[in-house]
């Protein structure tokens, strides 16, 4: 993939990553023992599908960090940027509110997951993500020399970074300055 489809392509996974523990709490709140085939356990099955999913895109980031070897920045002024908390009580609590148990209970509650999709990623937010936190990926706001200029950057690294730190970039974004980063061997 290139281009914006490729963009969007990673900051859809970024987003579904995100969801990796709601589709697990929605497993254990909609199963239903009693019955093998229901809606709810219809519902289990996708929320299960859904969850082995971020298993997939969790390993396919873990690749990702590996083989990175785009341009080396040096970094400054870097602030750590995890506010999950948020996040979790914004996105996550409320949809664990909602019954499942019509077609159109499923129905509304994907729509809600594509719109807050699609708003995450139209304001830039999907990358606060506390799945990639106990994955052990740490997101900062850092200044990064680019050609002799700077600009502010996301960065999702799994070391810490600290002032004037030389490491190997990804973008993840070209339209935003958003970077998966390492240090260079």
């Amino acid at each position: 993939m290139s281009g914006i489809r490729s963009i969007t392509y990673e900051k859809i996974q970024l987003y579904i990553l995100s969801l990796r523990w709601l589709f697990i709490l929605m497993i254990i709140k909609t199963i239903n023992l009693s019955s093998v085939i229901n809606i709810c356990n219809i519902t289990v099955g996708i929320f299960f599908a859904f969850f082995i999913y971020t298993l997939l895109i969790g390993k396919r980031l873990k690749n990702k960090f590996k083989n990175i070897n785009g341009e080396t920045f040096t970094y400054s002024n870097v602030k750590t940027d995890n506010d999950y908390a948020v996040f979790l009580a914004t996105y996550i609590f409320p949809f664990l509110s909602i019954r499942i148990n019509e077609f159109q209970d499923l129905f509304v509650f994907f729509s809600l997951l594509i719109f807050l999709g699609i708003l995450l990623m139209k304001t830039n937010d999907y990358y606060r993500n506390p799945t990639l936190a106990l994955m052990g990926y740490k997101i900062y706001s850092a200044e990064i020399s680019i050609q002799g200029g700077s600009r502010i950057a996301t960065v999702i690294s799994k070391q810490e970074i600290k002032e004037n730190d030389k490491l190997l970039t990804a973008q993840i974004d070209q339209m935003t300055p958003m970077y998966y980063a390492k240090q260079s061997n």
